[in-house]
């Protein structure tokens, strides 16, 4: 069975890349020196007709806590209901006493976190769900990952996804 695709850009592209099921943008983070672009609601709107996945860059000298009630916070003013997923981008960070807290807090906030990074260090977060980014150029999940992020270039990163992490994923950004 073919894996459902997920694209994400730091800059929205002007056109839905052919065989994107889902999106992934960034939402918001707490100023890191790697900030990303934060989309606009606007910039989400052409892609309103797929799964919208959003992320937070994650900057763990703030607390798990402040961080999953801005992140969800955010999820919230851009129109995300309960019960999707937040993507908290680690990236090469493993942190696992502070994302046992986030992942918690965000729970408890209705919302499903997914712990993004790097297959170098992204299982030393002990998350529930993981979104791997290791580009090998072959799209399939290993035992135990939600998604794979195995391509980057060309003014977007491809990443196959679980269906059930597909069903988490939700319409957002609907508040202009």
């Amino acid at each position: 069975m073919t894996l459902p695709k997920c694209f994400d850009a730091a800059l929205p592209p002007a056109y839905v890349p052919a065989g994107a099921a889902a999106v992934l943008g960034y939402i918001g983070s707490h100023h890191l020196d790697r900030d990303r672009h934060i989309w606009t609601p606007a910039e989400w709107q052409p892609f309103a007709h797929l799964r919208q996945f959003p992320a937070w860059e994650v900057n763990t000298a703030v607390s798990a806590v402040e961080t999953a009630e801005a992140a969800v916070e955010q999820m919230h003013a851009l129109g995300w209901h309960d019960g999707r997923a937040l993507v908290l981008a680690m990236e090469t960070t493993a942190a696992p006493e502070w994302w046992g807290e986030c992942q918690a807090q965000v729970g408890r906030l209705r919302m499903v976190p997914v712990c993004y990074g790097s297959e170098s260090t992204v299982f030393g977060n002990h998350a529930y769900r993981y979104w791997v980014a290791e580009w090998n150029g072959e799209p399939v999940l290993e035992p135990g990952w939600d998604a794979h992020q195995y391509l980057s270039g060309g003014g977007v990163d491809w990443s196959v996804l679980s269906w059930e992490l597909l069903r988490h994923g939700g319409e957002g950004a609907r508040l202009l």
